[in-house]
Order: structure tokens, then C-alpha cells, then sequence
């Protein structure tokens, strides 16, 4: 979540909805004056009551908001204004994720992540592997001897950029890595 307000701060300065503080029209561009101290704040920190307080101070801003209205043009999680309407929920001291909290968090995999787990006698292994081009390398091999591949992408983003080209399409990219994984020499 504070990942995510953060995100939404910097999508607000690149579209020139927000400014920091000494930015000219001050008083109308910058997303509250908690602006610096929502940048300073660790993505790992808890979410306390009081950076629940400063994040829900920021989403209610109106620039804020007319650049969440653009957020296809920024990196930003399909789940943050689920988050940040659950902000007095999350905070609270005893916590238990609900399923929903659970299905819409978002961690970037990055590398290789294994799964291995045992059905009726017969071993399968899952293999999560990070989308993002410098990413690729790392993962080709893991096709050799593979029976199946289950291939995902995010319909929701046929409207966004890359995270490392905002200029290419997330949705086009992924099919055609479909394709170069369907025609990769592991499987002709």
C-alpha cells in the first residue's frame, strides 16, 4: 500500500498534476502537505494507524485522484483503490487478511519462484517466473522436459506500458511472448 501511494505521487508528477513543495501553483498541485514524507517512507514499513492516516490524506486530494483517472499511463497495481479504501481495516492492529486481500495482493516475481507439491501420486512442479524482459533469461531453461505450460496475462492490461518501456503495450507484449514461447525449441 505505501508502495502503491507512492507510485501514484510519481504518476501525478510525470502527467503535471502534482508538484513538490516550491513547484509553481503550489497551492493546487501539490497531493497535501504530506507529500515529502509519503516519498520518505519505507515500502517495508508497517502500516500503523498514522501512515494509514497520511496515505488516506493523499488519495482523498483531488489531483491525486484526476491522476489515478490516468493511472494506464503509470505503473500502478490494478488493486490500490481496493487497498486504500480498506486503509482503517489493514491498519488495525489485529489484522487477519480477508480472501479478497489475499486475491488482490500483488508481489512482482522476480527471478524464478518453484512450487512443488504431490496429487494422487504424481509430482507437479510450478515454476513463477518474472514477466519483465531482463527477466527472460533467467527462466528459458525451465521449459526443457516440460508436458504443459500455463501461459497468464492480464487482460486488465491492455490499456498500459511496460514496467521497463512505458512506450510498448503490456497486453501486445505479452502475446507475443506467448508466441516466442510457443515456437521456442523446447516444444517444436
Amino acid at each position: 500500500t505505501i508502495q502503491n501511494i507512492q507510485d501514484l505521487v510519481r504518476g501525478g508528477v510525470k502527467l503535471g498534476f502534482l508538484a513538490p513543495k516550491g513547484g509553481e501553483d503550489d497551492a493546487s498541485r501539490v497531493a497535501s502537505e504530506h507529500f515529502p514524507e509519503i516519498m520518505a517512507l519505507e515500502d517495508t514499513a508497517p502500516l500503523t494507524n498514522d501512515v494509514a492516516e497520511l496515505i488516506k490524506t493523499a488519495w482523498a486530494d483531488e489531483n491525486l485522484q484526476e491522476a489515478y483517472q490516468r493511472r494506464n499511463e503509470f505503473i500502478l497495481n490494478d488493486s490500490t483503490s481496493y487497498f486504500f479504501e480498506e486503509l482503517s481495516r489493514l491498519s488495525d492492529p489485529d489484522y487477519v487478511p480477508s480472501n479478497q486481500d489475499i486475491l488482490r495482493t500483488r508481489v512482482r516475481t522476480s527471478g524464478i519462484v518453484e512450487m512443488s507439491w504431490m496429487a494422487s501420486g504424481t509430482e507437479f512442479k510450478l515454476f513463477d517466473v518474472g514477466g519483465q524482459r531482463n527477466e527472460r533469461r533467467k527462466w528459458i531453461h525451465c521449459f526443457d522436459n516440460v508436458q504443459a505450460v500455463l501461459f497468464v496475462a492480464a487482460i486488465s492490461e491492455y490499456d498500459q506500458g511496460l514496467y521497463e518501456d512505458d512506450t510498448s503495450n503490456r497486453l501486445e507484449e505479452a502475446l507475443s511472448l506467448f508466441s516466442e514461447i510457443c515456437n521456442s525449441r523446447f516444444f517444436v
